[in-house]
């Protein structure tokens, strides 16, 4: 009889308290329907105002018209958060949140260090602008098209295709070499011609070759270096001037500027060597005792 009247009482009680809550909750119904539409309006103004520096930033690099374009749209929204709770809640202390943010800032700044230090990095890449968005650019083992600078990365396309996304702190504290930021580009291919044949009437050739490819600059001139006296061949050091850099455009060219060089050094007589070993056999036993060191000679 006494557990059920404990029951009972304990049953009552968990009643009112419903009871209450769902007064309580009935009493705020205006205001939360206030404070919902209060910041679905702050959504809507969010999103105005980033269409807004958009359009009016719009003649500015693409990067930074899309992070403050974010800034402005995160700072809306978190400003109409507040907003909505004051309304929704008007008991709540907004300064006591603060202070206590205040206290715990120390220790979420620790935990999101990262995050805050790829983000620093970040505008100051876009105030700096070592490069932009559209420059082909190489930072540690990744190299391409500079597709996006966010919050927490710059973003890398490659030549094969691939998207590459790179921390900000580490782009920023790192080396980083702009492959576009010049409208010229100097190229170098090597080859080897046979031993016995001319370096300077090679270099003549190849001189009178390469300015009728195209893409190749006039201004600074093409220049052929004698770089080394090889096992079998005589190394030739070619360089020569493009335009426009991109990495298309530079194979691109190399590779008529490879084609025509051996065409015009093959028409000159001028051959290229392959290497060659000379075996020398036992006459006691037919089998090779020795070889001789590379040696060179013309093709059949």
């Amino acid at each position: 009889m006494r557990l059920t009247m404990v029951m009972n009482s304990v049953l009552d009680l968990l009643a009112e308290n419903v009871r209450g809550l769902a007064r309580g909750f009935v009493a705020q119904l205006p205001y939360i329907a206030v404070a919902t539409a209060v910041f679905v309006a702050f959504l809507v103004a969010a999103r105005l105002l980033r269409r807004l520096v958009r359009r009016t930033l719009r003649r500015q690099d693409v990067a930074i018209v899309g992070m403050v374009s974010q800034l402005v749209h995160v700072a809306v929204v978190v400003l109409g958060v507040f907003v909505a709770l004051w309304i929704a809640i008007p008991t709540v202390e907004f300064a006591q949140i603060f202070t206590s943010l205040g206290v715990s800032g120390i220790v979420l700044g620790f935990a999101l260090r990262d995050i805050i230090e790829n983000f620093v990095a970040g505008i100051l890449i876009l105030w700096r602008r070592p490069f932009r968005v559209g420059d082909q650019i190489r930072s540690g083992a990744f190299e391409g098209n500079v597709a996006e600078i966010n919050f927490r990365s710059t973003v890398l396309r490659t030549y094969d295709g691939i998207k590459v996304f790179i921390p900000n702190g580490k782009v920023f504290t790192e080396p980083v070499e702009n492959l576009t930021a010049n409208d010229t580009r100097r190229s170098l291919v090597v080859l080897g011609i046979d031993q016995d044949s001319s370096v300077a009437e090679a270099r003549e050739v190849i001189l009178e070759a390469i300015p009728e490819v195209d893409g190749v600059l006039p201004d600074p001139p093409p220049a052929v270096l004698f770089a080394e006296i090889g096992d079998f061949a005589n190394i030739l050091h070619v360089h020569y001037w493009t335009a426009p850099p991109t990495r298309f455009a530079e194979l691109t060219t190399r590779s008529l500027v490879t084609e025509r060089m051996y065409e015009a050094l093959i028409a000159a007589g001028i051959s290229f060597p392959y290497p060659i070993q000379t075996l020398q056999l036992d006459p006691d036993t037919g089998l090779g005792a020795a070889q001789a060191p590379l040696a060179s000679t013309r093709p059949p």
